[in-house]
């Protein structure tokens, strides 16, 4: 039986074959192919950023406060911070200086009466001079003669602080001043150099008691620059308090062994913690 050609006609789909003459034969049925598990969605970044730092924050709450405090680091010191300590010096030498000069300027417009104002030995009306004597001078060369050991001595010592200078000054003036007023000569004790004298023997008996090499080094330097001023302590001219010089000698010595006595006991009492 002839066939014409097939046109117009597509297969869709091959369900049958033919299995001998006139018999059909069914196609297997398809296997179906496993589908995978959908996988589960995941959150946004922003969602999952905040998951994450809520759990470092849980971690970090549930650790021992001393490791964080172990693993802090400390703040760098500030810059300048040398800069800045060496001004805070400067200025209140300064102002020391220019509280002797002004008072000098003023006592020689108004006639040197300022004078009388210093320290009279066992006198009562003299007591206030203890407090007064070593911002008052006689002329300006004496002025001027305790000018640069004033600012070279106490620069020395305000290398150990300024809280260090202040101590020293107060306790070499008042308690140089006291010795002057019970056994000096009669007469009116004015004049800073109690005070130098007393920045003198501080220095120099910080670097016998404590001994560190910044106090030894201090005391050679002193030594050096300034040792010939001991002789100040003996009587060589009868204008000159030379016992202002040895009770300011003697106040730096104990104010420098008492010091170094209570940093001693710090430093012990620390230990024993």
């Amino acid at each position: 039986m002839m066939h014409g050609p097939r046109t117009g006609y597509r297969v869709r789909r091959r369900s049958a074959t033919l299995n001998g003459p006139g018999k059909l034969q069914q196609a297997p049925p398809a296997r179906k192919l496993p589908v995978p598990p959908k996988a589960a969605a995941r959150p946004p970044e922003s969602v999952r950023a905040r998951g994450g730092l809520a759990r470092l924050h849980l971690r970090r709450s549930l650790m021992p406060s001393r490791d964080l405090t172990v693993s802090a680091k400390k703040a760098p010191p500030a810059a300048g911070g040398t800069k800045d300590q060496i001004r805070q010096r400067i200025l209140v030498l300064g102002i020391g200086l220019g509280i002797m000069w002004g008072l000098e300027v003023i006592d020689a417009i108004l006639g040197q009466p300022l004078n009388n104002l210093g320290i009279h030995p066992r006198e009562l009306d003299g007591l206030p001079g203890i407090f007064l004597s070593p911002v008052l001078h006689a002329d300006f060369p004496h002025l001027i003669a305790n000018t640069v050991p004033f600012l070279v001595l106490g620069f020395f010592v305000t290398l150990r602080g300024l809280r260090v200078f202040t101590v020293v000054t107060l306790f070499t003036a008042l308690g140089g001043g006291l010795l002057v007023w019970l056994a000096a000569r009669s007469g009116s004790v004015i004049g800073a150099s109690g005070v130098i004298f007393g920045y003198f023997g501080y220095l120099m008996a910080m670097g016998i008691f404590e001994r560190s090499v910044k106090s030894i080094a201090l005391a050679v330097i002193v030594g050096l620059l300034y040792g010939g001023i001991i002789f100040g302590v003996v009587p060589t001219d009868g204008r000159v308090s030379w016992e202002a010089h040895l009770f300011g000698v003697l106040a730096g010595v104990v104010c420098a062994y008492l010091g170094n006595r209570k940093v001693a006991a710090a430093k012990k009492a620390k230990k024993a913690v």
